[in-house]
């Protein structure tokens, strides 16, 4: 591993609240930091980073750096020679339910390579997606690393090993060919330098990078609108495949009722959003060079959720039919399992905090 992970002492008046209340009193509250990123229009040269408070707290990208790890299949011609469709494509950026269609899609990727299904190094858990998990059970079927939520990044790693020439056996090693690719990519769009960027095992087995948030807004930045961001053109025209892939096919790159799905449906593909674990989400503007990273403190998904929704629509980002469309994902009202009101949430967005933003 190279680096260790430091947490920033800070103090809690700049940041992004989350409030929970049960019948009028407050049950937890939740802190939110936030990084943004501004790329100068079609120059490369930055206008602005790490603007927004927290932009320098240290985190692992874990699957919000998919968007990146999918460019190796682009940049080894493995897309192109095993002819991955779109759907496919977006598959390798994504954190997927596990619904059919995702399976379906990821099997598909392996075959068009060659791989067998048993090189995945994923390892196996339940689909996302209850409905499919119990389908699963139903049929006698049991967990396999295909049902993985990252086997998609997996399928397309390995096709990219078999494009490449490299061995596929240790292909989630750190020193691996594909791995080394993988860091410079996060390194070229993150502006961190390879270095400075901490290096650790993800969920799936895969590395995974941790850096200041403001280096994961300026990731998304870079993969949403490739032009503004100083790289090759070779990078610039994979982040631009990879990027449409997932705007085009939105169901892939989560499913349904999924957060990142709903919010590039909803923004007709001018977002693109990719959450990732620990509660991260990074998202870009297309067309703007503006990237968001949102990170709670304690972890949680669905607060970064609620507060990232909350500085979208601070920003102007989302138009009201966005917002209504999204209503399943800010809904503040608090139910228990029987669907009774039991309280609410809100979202508390310092006012120097909303200047920046706007």
């Amino acid at each position: 591993m190279r680096g260790a992970p430091v947490v920033r002492d800070h103090g809690y008046m700049d940041t992004v609240r989350v409030i929970r209340d049960r019948g009028g009193l407050v049950e937890a509250v939740h802190h939110v930091q936030v990084g943004l990123w501004r790329f100068k229009a079609a120059s490369g040269e930055v206008t602005g980073g790490g603007a927004a408070i927290g932009g320098e707290q240290l985190a692992y990208l874990r699957s919000a750096a998919k968007p990146v790890q999918a460019l190796a299949c682009l940049l080894t011609g493995a897309a192109d020679r095993f002819s991955f469709t779109v759907p496919e494509l977006a598959l390798a950026c994504a954190s997927h339910n596990g619904e059919p269609f995702h399976i379906a899609a990821a099997r598909s990727m392996l075959r068009k390579a060659g791989i067998d299904e048993n090189a995945l190094l994923c390892g196996a858990h339940a689909p996302i997606h209850a409905a499919s998990a119990a389908q699963l059970v139903s049929e006698g079927g049991k967990p396999k690393p295909i049902h993985n939520n990252c086997s998609g990044k997996h399928a397309a790693m390995l096709a990219a090993c078999v494009a490449a020439g490299w061995p596929t056996a240790d292909y989630i090693a750190p020193e691996h060919p594909l791995q080394q690719l993988n860091r410079d990519n996060v390194a070229a769009f993150s502006g961190v330098p390879v270095e400075d960027l901490v290096i650790g095992i993800d969920g799936c087995s895969a590395p995974v990078f941790g850096m200041p948030i403001s280096g994961a807004a300026r990731l998304i930045a870079g993969i949403a609108t490739p032009e503004t961001a100083g790289v090759s053109d070779e990078l610039t025209a994979a982040a631009t495949r990879a990027a449409d892939a997932m705007t085009s096919a939105p169901e892939m790159v989560g499913g349904t009722e999924r957060s990142d799905t709903d919010l590039m449906r909803a923004t007709g593909g001018r977002v693109l959003s990719k959450i990732g674990a620990e509660g991260l989400w990074s998202i870009g503007v297309r067309g703007a060079g503006i990237g968001l990273a949102v990170k709670s403190e304690d972890g949680s998904s669905v607060v970064t959720t609620r507060a990232g929704l909350e500085v979208l629509r601070v920003m102007g980002v989302l138009a009201d039919d966005a917002w209504e469309a999204l209503a399943r994902h800010h809904d503040p009202v608090r139910r228990n399992l029987r669907k009774l009101d039991v309280g609410r949430v809100r979202v508390e967005i310092p006012q120097a905090l909303q200047e920046l933003l706007r």
